[in-house]
C-alpha cells in the first residue's frame, strides 16, 4: 500500500491517506443516564471480554439490589463498555465489550455510545479491543490503582475510516474471527475432555487399584463403590493432620504459594510475579499437600515444591500414615471434587470448611509400596496427558495471537480487505 500518511498515534504508525485521526469524543459520547426509575431490572457484568447478565441480581426480591441497580447506567445494544479499573493488571483483550441487549451496568465502567453515521459499533469494538491488546490503555489512568476516566479517554485519538470501509472491515473480520473462534472452541473442548479423562484415571487408580483381578469388597461409600478387599478406608482426619503455623514475614516474593500458582485440575505449580506485603503468613514444608478451600470445583491441589509461606485459602496436610503424593492424587479425584463442591458455603467466595473435609473417607492400600506403585503409575499417565494438554494450550495461545494480529492489521489499515476477486481495494 503506497498511499499512507502518519496517524499521529505511535503504536499504530501510518494509515491510509483517506482515513482520519480524531479524538474519541468525536465518534462517541459517554452514557451517563442512571436507572433511577427502575426502567431496567437486569444488570450486566464483564466476563472474559463479553457483557453478560449478572446472575441472582433481582431488584424485586432484594432491597439492596433494588437500591444498587438504580445507580447503574442504562445501556443499549451497540454501546461499548470499557473496564478502566486497575490498569496495572494485565487483562489483555478482556477490558472492552459490546452490549447486545438492553440493560444496566455499574458506573465504575466507562460506557460509550457510538455516534450514528460516524462510527459503527462493531468497528469501534474491534479498534478498542486492539487498543487493549496493544496495551494502549496501560499508559492511561491515574492513582495507585491506575483507573481510567472518560475525560482522559475522550481526548485519546482513534483512527476513523469511512462508513463503507468500516462495513467491509467488519464483514471480513467477523468471518475470520468466527473461523478462528470455531477452531479454538474445538481445541478447548479437547482440553476439557482430556482433563476429564485425567481425572477418571486418577479416580479409578485411587479407588480400584491397578490390578483388576483382585478380590473386591463394598466400601459402603456411594462414589467409591467397591475397593480391593485388603484396602483400608479411613476418614481423612485419622490419617493426616493439618499444619497451622503462622509467621510474620517481610520478604516473600520468591517464597510464596497462592491459589494463582496452581493450575486447576492438574496440581502443577506455576511461578508468578505478584508483589506481597509484610504480614503473617501460613507456612508449609516441602512435600506438604496444599488443598485449596476456595472454589473447590477448580481442584487446586499441590505438593509443596519447597519450604514456603502460602495463602490462608489452603488446608496444609502432613502425615506419616499415608504416602502424601497418594493423598495428593486422591484429593484431585473426581469424587472428592464433586463432594467438596456440594458442601461450599458463601456466594461471592464459595469455600469448603475443614470440618467437612476432615470427615471425607480415603481409600488406600495398607502397604506403602502399593501406594507408591499407584503414585508412579499416575505420574507416568498424567505426565503423558499433561504433555498433550500443554501443546493444546500453546496452540490456543497462538490462535489468539493470530486473531489479535489480524484484527490489528485490518482496523489500522495495514492491510485492506480483499475484493471478491481477491484483488486489493
Amino acid at each position: 500500500m503506497n498511499n499512507l500518511k502518519p496517524s499521529g498515534i505511535e503504536w499504530i504508525g501510518s494509515i491510509p491517506v483517506d482515513w482520519k485521526t480524531v479524538p474519541i469524543y468525536y465518534v462517541a459520547k459517554e452514557v451517563t443516564t442512571k436507572n433511577k426509575t427502575l426502567l431496567r431490572k437486569n444488570a450486566f457484568k464483564f466476563f472474559f471480554g463479553n457483557i453478560i447478565n449478572k446472575p441472582n441480581f433481582n431488584p424485586d426480591e432484594d432491597n439492596y439490589v433494588n437500591k444498587t441497580i438504580r445507580n447503574y447506567i442504562i445501556v443499549n445494544p451497540g454501546d461499548i463498555v470499557i473496564n478502566g479499573l486497575n490498569l496495572n493488571f494485565d487483562f489483555v483483550t478482556k477490558r472492552v465489550g459490546m452490549v447486545t441487549r438492553p440493560g444496566t451496568i455499574t458506573s465504575a465502567y466507562i460506557s460509550l455510545r457510538p455516534k450514528a453515521n460516524v462510527i459503527l459499533p462493531k468497528y469501534m469494538l474491534y479498534i478498542l479491543r486492539t487498543y487493549d491488546s496493544e496495551k494502549a490503555f496501560h499508559n492511561m489512568g491515574g492513582g495507585v490503582r491506575k483507573i481510567l476516566n472518560y475525560d482522559e479517554l475522550s481526548k485519546s485519538k482513534i483512527i476513523l475510516p469511512s462508513i463503507s470501509a468500516q462495513t467491509r472491515i467488519i464483514k471480513f473480520l467477523d468471518k475470520k474471527v468466527s473461523q478462528i473462534d470455531d477452531i479454538s472452541k474445538k481445541i478447548q473442548q479437547e482440553i476439557t475432555d482430556l482433563e476429564k479423562y485425567r481425572k477418571s484415571i486418577i479416580t479409578k487408580a485411587v479407588t480400584k487399584g491397578l490390578n483388576p483381578n483382585v478380590p473386591m469388597k463394598n466400601s459402603n461409600i456411594s462414589w467409591i463403590g467397591e475397593v480391593p478387599s485388603n484396602w483400608h478406608i479411613e476418614k481423612l482426619k485419622f490419617i493426616a493432620e493439618t499444619r497451622n503455623n503462622k509467621e510474620l514475614l517481610s520478604n516473600v516474593q520468591n517464597n510464596y504459594i497462592g491459589l494463582e500458582n496452581i493450575v486447576k485440575n492438574t496440581g502443577q505449580y506455576v511461578c508468578s510475579n505478584t508483589t506481597y506485603e509484610e504480614g503473617y503468613y501460613d507456612v508449609c514444608k516441602k512435600g506438604d499437600i496444599l488443598y485449596g478451600k476456595l472454589r473447590p470445583n477448580l481442584s487446586k491441589v499441590l505438593v509443596a515444591p519447597f519450604d514456603s509461606c502460602c495463602s490462608g485459602e489452603f488446608l496444609i496436610f502432613k502425615s506419616a500414615k499415608i504416602n502424601l503424593k497418594y493423598l495428593f492424587y486422591y484429593l484431585l479425584s473426581q469424587g472428592i471434587t464433586e463432594i467438596a463442591t456440594s458442601a461450599i458455603y458463601g456466594t461471592k467466595m464459595p469455600r469448603v470448611s475443614w470440618d467437612f473435609i476432615k470427615n471425607l473417607f480415603i481409600s488406600f492400600p495398607p502397604k506403602n509400596e502399593d501406594q507408591k506403585e499407584i503414585v508412579n503409575y499416575l505420574d507416568i499417565q498424567c505426565n503423558k496427558i499433561d504433555s498433550i494438554l500443554k501443546n493444546k494450550h500453546i496452540l490456543l495461545k497462538k490462535l489468539n495471537q493470530y486473531k489479535q494480529s489480524i484484527i490489528y492489521e485490518y482496523v489500522t489499515g495495514k492491510k485492506q480487505v480483499p475484493t471478491e476477486k481477491g484483488a486489493k481495494k
